[in-house]
Formats: structure tokens, C-alpha cells, sequence
């Protein structure tokens, strides 16, 4: 197995597809339009990779910030509050208090799926301490069961914080993180949508962790979701995804081209 390399840390390398996760240039020699594209909010190495991103926009007084979200299913809620954090001036909360059924959802989840014997003993060991941890993640006010979220906290701008103009590339394949941040900026009125509606809903998702199940008769494996999270904005209940500000429907050469659809020229 070859060791990653500190930029395959950095931008996330994902071997499978011989692709970054995580990527960042700017989009001309004056470096005016700084552009940030995220396939995953994997979390991993992400502090970092922020922290020298942001560091460069700063640097370079960029006026401009492309986030590419287009085709992100979504991932971590810690990475997306961290991302947040560099794009306002004031503090914010990202999240409204996560709900859950009952007190021993958290305890639900598989938590040996796919372990190799080798990772099943490591998890054997660790299990007694997960169980501790998740039998006290929840709390319960108003009648209703919560998870404890640090995204559902009121968190600080970072102090490397970009305040030039915001844009976001969203389209269908943008999914639950990628859509709880995507609807937070444009209900704080911090960024321009571009692209086209999202494919996870404006209003949240259910997710954060899975119980997976297996059919009886064609024994299909699927995930159940068993956590409601919910972007900290005005409720919608539009039923829809979050919809873009400026459309720009992609045609497949577009795609091919991998062409970028900033809507800059219609600011």
C-alpha cells in the first residue's frame, strides 16, 4: 500500500476514482475568483485544507468565491459548520436541534458493518466505550428526544473569513450536507445559487447515522436514516430542494468540457 502523499491528505485523494475530493485554484492570473470544489464532505484532513485555502484567498484579497457543490451527496456536518465559519462575519448557528425517535436510536445503528476480523476485534475492544458515549448523546426537551450536535451550537467566524461575494454551483446531485449549507447561505442572504434545484430538500434531511436493513424475500441492503437535521432557517415547507438564484441548466457538453456555469456575467 503506498503512504499519501501530504497533498493527497490535504485535497483528500480518493484512489477508487484517482481523483481529489477536495480541490482549490483560482480562476485567472490576477487571482480575482478564487474556486473551491468539494465532491464529499468527507471531514478528513478538512481543517487543514481550509485553513491554507482561506489563508490564500485572504492573502490574494480575492473578490470573488466559487463553492462547487454540484454531484456532492453530502457528509460531514462538522466540515460543512467549519466551511460556514470562513464565509460570515458574525457568529451563527448552522443546524436547528437534531430530533430522533426515541433515546436508544443512537444505539441502533450496525455498528460492526463491514469489519474485516481484523477491524471487528479493534471494535470489540472500543465497543464499551461508543456505547457509553452514544447512551449519553441525547436529551429531552419539550416532550421530544434530541442528539447532541456541535453544528447545533452557536459557533464564531474564523478569523480568515472571506467577505468578498459568494457564489455556489449547486444542481441535482447535491444532497443533504451539501444542501443543509447551500440553504443556510441563501437564507442568510450570504451567497448566489447557480446551477439548478438541488436534489436534497431545502428543509432537511434525515440522516447523520444509518440503520442498515436487508429485504427478507430479494434481500437488498438499504440504509434507514434515523436522525432529523434541519438547516437553521426561516421553515419553507416548500417540499423542494434549495432552488438556485440564477439558472444554468448544464447540457452534456458542458459536462464533457467540464465547463464552469459562474452566472458571474449576470451580476
Amino acid at each position: 500500500m503506498q503512504k499519501r502523499t501530504a497533498e493527497k491528505k490535504l485535497n483528500d485523494y480518493v484512489a477508487a476514482s484517482n481523483s481529489y475530493n477536495r480541490s482549490f485554484k483560482f480562476l485567472d492570473k490576477d487571482s480575482t475568483i478564487a474556486y473551491i470544489k468539494v465532491k464529499s464532505f468527507s471531514r478528513e484532513y478538512s481543517d487543514e485544507f481550509y485553513k491554507k485555502t482561506f489563508s490564500k484567498i485572504k492573502n490574494a484579497e480575492s473578490k470573488y468565491l466559487i463553492i462547487d457543490v454540484r454531484n456532492n451527496y453530502g457528509g460531514s456536518l462538522y466540515e460543512i459548520n467549519n466551511l460556514y465559519s470562513y464565509l460570515t462575519d458574525k457568529p451563527f448557528t448552522l443546524i436547528k436541534p437534531s430530533q430522533v425517535t426515541s433515546r436508544d436510536i443512537p444505539l441502533r445503528t450496525n455498528y460492526f458493518r463491514k469489519s474485516g476480523p481484523f477491524e471487528y476485534a479493534l471494535k470489540s475492544i472500543a465497543y464499551p466505550s461508543y456505547f457509553f458515549a452514544q447512551a449519553f448523546s441525547t436529551y429531552k426537551k419539550d416532550g421530544k428526544v434530541f442528539y447532541k450536535m456541535k453544528a447545533d451550537k452557536p459557533t464564531k467566524p474564523n478569523k480568515s473569513a472571506f467577505h468578498g461575494k459568494v457564489f455556489v454551483l449547486i444542481n441535482g446531485g447535491s444532497f443533504s450536507a451539501s444542501s443543509i449549507i447551500t440553504a443556510k447561505l441563501k437564507n442568510d442572504k450570504r451567497a448566489t445559487l447557480v446551477g439548478e434545484e438541488t436534489g436534497g430538500a431545502n428543509d432537511g434531511t434525515v440522516a447523520g447515522f444509518y440503520s442498515y436493513q436487508k429485504l427478507p424475500n430479494s434481500e437488498i441492503r438499504f440504509p434507514i436514516g434515523l436522525l432529523l437535521v434541519q438547516p437553521n432557517i426561516d421553515f419553507s415547507d416548500s417540499k423542494r430542494g434549495v432552488t438556485p438564484d440564477i439558472v444554468v441548466h448544464e447540457t452534456m457538453q458542458d459536462i464533457i468540457d467540464k465547463k464552469i456555469p459562474t452566472g458571474l456575467d449576470k451580476e
